[in-house]
């Protein structure tokens, strides 16, 4: 998508795909394009940008993964005997259970549980390799830095930089935790009642994903829903 073209209102979703769709699905990015209409027009006033601003927040970001991948090495690695399973990724709420068994309990599929958000927990499997881990984060900061320069409504960048690029440690350690997911069972399935960044991470690794709706959801701009399979 070139500057000029952003600058004509051009809608987000032509500049959204699985390597930067994580850098807009924080809430606060999804209620901005919302009421926006997902439009890129530039109201008046600056709409240029110094790299200079994030290039700190990109050195913590590296230093917080190396922290990650240092405290996996005092768990015992994880072997998944299995060459096709499905993983869910639970809330915490019951919802999720409650639709995994009611649609695939008989799928006769071993099922793999995991808590959506404790991170400690995926350290703890230690299974990420760290030349996987740096490939990532290199590969999601290039996007973020692609994406900062284009010629974007200020509010929007602020939310991206103040929101999205905290999470580029953990996103990449996602990435890459998922990807040795794939690796050890090649036949994975993702499923998920509303682990967001997650499903994004997994989309990326080339893991099907299967979202279990609920209906309690609150409202989610289309650009910030997550790419599912079913």
């Amino acid at each position: 998508v070139s500057d000029s073209k952003l600058n004509q209102g051009s809608e987000i979703n032509e500049l959204v795909n699985n390597r930067n769709k994580w850098l807009f699905v924080n809430p606060h990015i999804s209620r901005y394009l919302d009421n926006r209409n997902n439009s890129l027009l530039i109201p008046s006033g600056n709409i240029w940008y110094s790299p200079l601003k994030v290039y700190p927040r990109y050195i913590y970001n590296l230093l917080k993964l190396a922290y990650f991948l240092v405290k996996q090495l005092f768990s015992d690695k994880t072997s998944f005997q299995t060459k096709s399973a499905h993983i869910l990724f639970s809330t915490g709420e019951g919802h999720d259970l409650k639709n995994y068994n009611k649609f695939f309990l008989d799928s006769n599929v071993e099922v793999i549980h995991l808590e959506a958000f404790n991170t400690n927990q995926k350290i703890n499997l230690n299974i990420v390799k760290i030349k996987s881990a740096f490939s990532f984060f290199l590969e999601n900061l290039r996007e973020t830095s692609n994406i900062l320069k284009l010629k974007l409504p200020q509010e929007l960048r602020r939310k991206i930089i103040n929101h999205s690029l905290p999470q580029l440690a953990i996103y990449s350690y996602f990435c890459a935790f998922l990807s040795a997911i794939k690796e050890q069972i090649p036949n994975v399935k993702i499923f998920h009642t509303g682990a967001i960044f997650l499903s994004v991470a997994a989309t990326r690794a080339g893991i099907e994903t299967v979202y279990l709706a609920h209906g309690l959801e609150e409202k989610q701009n289309i650009v910030s829903f997550p790419f599912f399979n079913q």
